[in-house]
């Protein structure tokens, strides 16, 4: 005897697979994401740049893109957040595009020489996550393994 809980995902799916509105609106709500590390020669630190645009090719708005932040990020960075991450020309591209702003890179990286063995890897891992970067955990494994 099947279980009413399979019963109840039954209808909510068939609806919604019918229901072309709804179809169009999930299409609608993807976005693509690109992301570039480049190193910055002003403040000689890696900096984050990516781009972010729908699937009918319009790129989010730099307050789209906050909106979009992962929560934990947004409530710690509100009051910060146009000076984080702002909208500038790609170094090679020579197109708009965001970036997380490299002003506090140096001091960060400094502060991994002694506890990271590759601290490019713990800085994309650490700011990343803001943009909606998420690396593999075998990043992450990599480096644990080379510390130990």
């Amino acid at each position: 005897k099947e279980s009413k809980l399979c019963d109840t995902f039954e209808e909510p799916l068939d609806t919604f697979l019918e229901d072309k509105s709804m179809l169009e609106n999930t299409v609608e709500e993807r976005t693509t994401w690109e992301y570039h590390v480049m190193y910055n020669q002003s403040y000689s630190v890696p900096t984050l740049h990516f781009n972010a645009w729908r699937s009918d090719g319009a790129l989010l708005s730099l307050e789209e893109v906050w909106g979009r932040a992962l929560k934990c990020y947004r409530g710690s960075l509100e009051d910060d957040k146009w000076t984080v991450l702002t909208q500038q020309e790609h170094p090679i591209l020579r197109r708009p595009f965001y970036t997380l702003h490299p002003c506090r890179t140096a001091e960060f990286l400094e502060s991994l020489k002694e506890k990271s063995s590759n601290i490019l890897i713990t800085w994309l891992s650490t700011f990343g996550p803001v943009v909606g970067l998420l690396l593999d955990f075998q990043y992450g494994r990599s480096v644990a393994s080379a510390n130990h």
